[in-house]
């Protein structure tokens, strides 16, 4: 089958939105294999390396007092920051675009005449 072809039917399929994406680097199914077997050990030994080294900086700032209440600080204020952070960005409408999977976002605004606004700027309409 052509890329042509392929892409009439996934148009056929999928609709006028289709595409086709090549991935000219992308290895065939027996170096996929060989890949993923080369990979299990390398991942085992990254995560070997990964443990000691977490256990050696437990080792290492377990009597630091000035770390400690430093950490205890920052554990404190993350949760006020994540607070804050999502009501400083919340907005009270969201006009967007559904598809099957994802709500894609155009405009927001703290009124529907205001999010409109938004979305008539952004669209160059009235």
């Amino acid at each position: 089958m052509t890329r042509a072809q392929a892409l009439a039917k996934l148009k056929k399929i999928l609709g006028d939105t289709a595409a086709l994406k090549v991935n000219t680097q992308a290895l065939d199914a027996a170096g996929r294999a060989q890949a993923r077997a080369e990979l299990g050990p390398v991942l085992a030994r990254c995560a070997e390396i990964k443990d000691a080294e977490d256990a050696r900086v437990v080792e290492l700032l377990k009597n630091d007092a000035e770390f400690q209440r430093l950490k205890t600080e920052r554990i404190g204020l993350d949760a006020v920051r994540d607070s804050l952070q999502g009501k400083a960005l919340m907005q009270r409408y969201t006009a967007g675009r559904m598809n099957s999977l994802f709500f894609m976002v155009e405009a927001e605004g703290d009124t529907l005449d205001e999010m409109i606004a938004t979305l008539a700027k952004k669209k160059g309409a009235k």
